[in-house]
C-alpha cells in the first residue's frame, strides 16, 4: 500500500492523492474473453446454481470501491498470474483529529415499526445480512429464496389476514424465478402490493423506470443501512 498522485486524465479518476493497494498472485490467470466480465454480477467460471458460485464477490467489491469514489483495475496473463489495483481517495488526518473519539453508527431499533417485510434473495449471505438489519430496524421479516416461494408465502399471508407491508425482491436470481416476474405475479394477486427492487446491476434500465414494472422503490447492493431505512420508510408510508 502506498500513496500515489493521479492526474485527471489517468484511470478515469479525479486528480488528487490516492491510496493504491496491489493484490498479486501467481495463479493460472484470467482469459481474455473473461477479463472484461469479472466485475459483472453473477459471472463465474465455477459451478453454477449453487452457493459455491454466486459470482457476486468481485461485483460487490467493485460497487463498494466505486461508491467511495475509487477505482479497481485488473491485469492478467495466462500461466503468470493476476494483479488487482485498487485506488481510494486519500484523506490526510491532522494530529489533532487522532485525539478525537470516533463516533460509532448505531442502528436503533424502532419500537413503533412492526410492519411485516418479505425478503427474497437467492444469495444466502446477502439474505442473512439484510434479514438481520431489517430486524434491527424494528420490522418483522420472513425470507425466501425464489419467486414461486415468495408468491406462495405472500398469498398465505393475505388469506390469513396478516399481509406483508412490503416485499424486497432480488432482480436476477440464479435459482428459480427472479424479481421482475415475481412482481408481475404478485400484482395479479394484490394490485396494492408494495415491492422494492433489489439489484447489483447499477446500470440496469429497470432502475430508471422501476415504477413501470410495478415497484414502489429500489435498493442497490451492497445497500447502505441509511438507504435501506429510507426506502422502507417511504414505501410503507
Amino acid at each position: 500500500m502506498f500513496f500515489q498522485k493521479v492526474k485527471e486524465s489517468n484511470l478515469t479518476l479525479i486528480s488528487g492523492k490516492y491510496v493504491k493497494l496491489l493484490f498479486k498472485d501467481q495463479g493460472f490467470g484470467i482469459s481474455k474473453q473473461n477479463i472484461d466480465k469479472i466485475f459483472d454480477p453473477y459471472f463465474s467460471t465455477k459451478e453454477r446454481g449453487t452457493q459455491k458460485a454466486q459470482g457476486l464477490g468481485l461485483a460487490i467489491c467493485h460497487a463498494i470501491i466505486t461508491h467511495h469514489n475509487g477505482l479497481i483495475t485488473v491485469k492478467s496473463e495466462i500461466e503468470k498470474g493476476t494483479t488487482f489495483a485498487i485506488y481510494l481517495p486519500a484523506f490526510i488526518s491532522k494530529k489533532s483529529d487522532l485525539k478525537k473519539p470516533i463516533k460509532k453508527q448505531v442502528v436503533k431499533p424502532s419500537v413503533i415499526n412492526k410492519e411485516k417485510i418479505l425478503l427474497m434473495d437467492d444469495n444466502q449471505g446477502i439474505r442473512t445480512f439484510l434479514h438481520k438489519v431489517i430486524i434491527r430496524l424494528g420490522y418483522d421479516v420472513e425470507t425466501c429464496i425464489e419467486g414461486n416461494e415468495a408468491v406462495d408465502i405472500y398469498t398465505k399471508a393475505m388469506n390469513s389476514k396478516k399481509p406483508f407491508n412490503a416485499v424486497i425482491l432480488n432482480l436476477s436470481n440464479q435459482v428459480g424465478m427472479g424479481g421482475q416476474e415475481t412482481m408481475k405475479k404478485l400484482l395479479e394477486i394484490d394490485p396494492n402490493v408494495k415491492g422494492i427492487l433489489s439489484t447489483g446491476y447499477f446500470n440496469d434500465p429497470i432502475i430508471n423506470n422501476f415504477r413501470a414494472y410495478g415497484f414502489s422503490g429500489f435498493i442497490t447492493k451492497p445497500t447502505p443501512i441509511s438507504k435501506l431505512t429510507e426506502v422502507l420508510s417511504n414505501v410503507i408510508s
